[in-house]
């Protein structure tokens, strides 16, 4: 058995690629930028929620209202009234009796709304309600 030794071996000096690099830096670019457009929690109608200093965190409501500074009642990001409002509550309530409808009202909305919704679910049969607050300034 015979080695060769004269041959000479090559070394490659190590070389970091370029294009795929370049296209998985695209791809993670375009993924972010769409998926983060998805994450979005609040229901896009603006309000400014009262603050408050014992506010907790909530599990995700079953039914979440809204009421905006002019008293318009948005039920789950949708503009509603009082009635829908009844009729949601008494299909939740069919559902789960122990469900819970979450208030966000702005902050220099009428306390007269507020009531208003609260009723029109008890009409309904949820009785369980929470409100929207937001941490105080510091």
């Amino acid at each position: 058995m015979r080695f060769e030794t004269s041959r000479r071996i090559r070394y490659r000096q190590p070389r970091v690629e370029m294009l795929p690099m370049i296209d998985v830096i695209m791809f993670l670019l375009v993924f972010f930028m769409l998926f983060t457009t998805f994450r979005t929690v609040e229901s896009g109608i603006e309000v400014d929620l009262p603050r408050a200093a014992t506010g907790e965190q909530q599990p995700p409501a079953h039914l979440e209202v809204t009421i905006t500074q002019s008293g318009a009642i948005y039920l789950d990001g949708r503009l509603s009234n009082l009635t829908a409002i009844r009729q949601a509550a008494e299909r939740l309530a069919r559902e789960n009796p122990q469900a819970t409808l979450i208030i966000r009202g702005d902050s220099r909305a009428y306390w007269e709304h507020a009531v208003g919704v609260m009723d029109a679910a008890r009409q309904g049969g949820v009785s369980r309600f929470a409100f929207g607050t937001q941490p105080p300034e510091s």
